[in-house]
């Protein structure tokens, strides 16, 4: 693991090697944390990264806990301009799978369906907050 930090972000570079078949892959993750996020961070970070296979994992928080779940999850998937494929509901979580047809990368949900968009919502217990997970094709930490 590389790791960077500057006043507002701490930058990560994690190389994880795994045997898949007899055969060595390897996944190299590129983290970034901070408190506040513009379009001068993105390109930044955009102009660090290159390859074919990239895929975004973004976090944050909605002080707003009146919200239902439900509802902010579906208004991010319209925001997203996806389609709801599948899904988990809990008392105080909601996972959605969606897929937007315009987005080249996808994985297979089954045999007809395809999904490259990740949306979990969580109300924050004793709190005003909802935690916001969203991730492209899929969310790879624990929401």
């Amino acid at each position: 693991m590389v790791q960077k930090n500057n006043q507002s972000l701490d930058e990560r570079i994690v190389i994880t090697s795994y045997e898949d078949r007899n055969k060595y892959k390897v996944n190299i993750t590129y983290q970034v944390v901070g408190d506040e996020w513009n379009s001068d961070i993105m390109n930044e970070i955009s102009s660090n990264i290159k390859g074919s296979s990239i895929f975004y994992m973004i976090q944050g928080s909605i002080e707003d806990n009146n919200k239902n779940l439900q509802d902010l999850a579906q208004d991010l998937v319209r925001d997203f301009s996806g389609e709801v494929k599948e899904g988990v509901e809990e008392d105080q979580f909601i996972s959605v799978s969606a897929y937007n047809p315009r987005w080249d990368l996808s994985l297979p949900l089954n045999q007809n369906d395809k999904m490259n968009l990740q949306i979990g919502v969580r109300s924050v217990p004793y709190s005003d907050n909802v935690d916001v997970t969203i991730g492209t094709p899929i969310i790879t930490v624990e929401h």
